[in-house]
């Protein structure tokens, strides 16, 4: 996902760092209008948040959270016309889902049919 997203000019990667970790513990990518209609078939400017990814051993500890917490921020300042921050989570990742819920993000009626099982799209209006 990282050399596809390196190679794509509407892609924004971000690593996900820990203070007084030598090496980053996490990554994500930002992907301007990313989502297919089928996805996000509202069809306006937006973002979607790929492979968000936090090494096991650093899961449960909050970084995700704050890595969620983050993203419109980056969002603003990477692709400053996106309206919408759009994802998809897998049904049963429920430590996601909560992330996700807390982060302010909310299911639309849109499924997502992912390659290990059906996933919620969910999106975050931007400011």
């Amino acid at each position: 996902m990282l050399s596809l997203a390196d190679a794509d000019p509407a892609c924004r990667t971000f690593v996900i760092e820990v203070a007084g970790e030598p090496t980053p513990v996490g990554f994500g990518v930002l992907h301007r209008d990313g989502a297919d209609l089928t996805t996000w078939p509202d069809a306006t400017p937006h973002v979607l948040l790929r492979g968000l990814t936090v090494d096991a051993r650093w899961q449960g500890r909050g970084v995700g959270a704050a890595a969620v917490a983050a993203v419109p921020e980056l969002t603003s300042a990477w692709f400053p016309d996106a309206l919408h921050v759009v994802l998809t989570v897998h049904t049963e990742n429920a430590a996601g889902l909560r992330v996700y819920d807390r982060a302010g993000f909310t299911r639309t009626d849109a499924m997502y049919a992912g390659r290990a099982g059906p996933e919620y799209v969910m999106a975050l209006p931007l400011p």
